[in-house]
């Protein structure tokens, strides 16, 4: 299949806007199409994660968005509490309160954060959320918007 301006467009839009910001990362709001987190290099804290997935969670709500994309290049590794809270807590009630249907992960720089957000991953995979990981941004991005 070709690839055509009408696609590229589709692939980069021009306009999101940014819903939140902490020292940890920054959620847009892609609408009509998904939201994105872009998360930075910054010393993972509890508050700080926590925030960025409620807002991120309050944008799914408010905007009737299903898709996310989590752009993890800069992220450090974040603490086995934190992976817990999102799997036993936040992934749930995202499905049930927003509707969450699929997560594209662009993968860490780091081979500790990589191997963090896999097991995170294939946890995720057994739920009703589809979470596919992506070495690039732009086969997550095509993945996602073909859901």
């Amino acid at each position: 299949m070709p690839f055509t301006l009408a696609a590229f467009i589709r692939l980069a839009p021009t306009s999101p806007t940014l819903y939140f910001n902490n020292a940890l990362g920054r959620v847009y709001d892609y609408s009509p199409d998904y939201v994105r987190i872009d998360w930075q290099t910054a010393p993972v804290t509890h508050q700080d994660l926590r925030a960025v997935y409620e807002h991120t969670l309050h944008l799914l709500k408010r905007s009737g968005l299903r898709r996310v994309l989590s752009d993890h290049r800069l992220m450090p590794p974040y603490t086995p509490e934190d992976r817990d809270w999102l799997l036993r807590e936040w992934v749930p009630r995202a499905i049930a309160e927003a509707g969450y249907s699929h997560c594209a992960v662009v993968q860490a720089h780091e081979a500790a954060n990589r191997q963090t957000t896999q097991q995170l991953v294939e946890e995720a995979g057994k739920t009703a959320l589809v979470v596919q990981c992506f070495a690039a941004l732009h086969p997550a991005l095509t993945w996602l918007l073909a859901q």
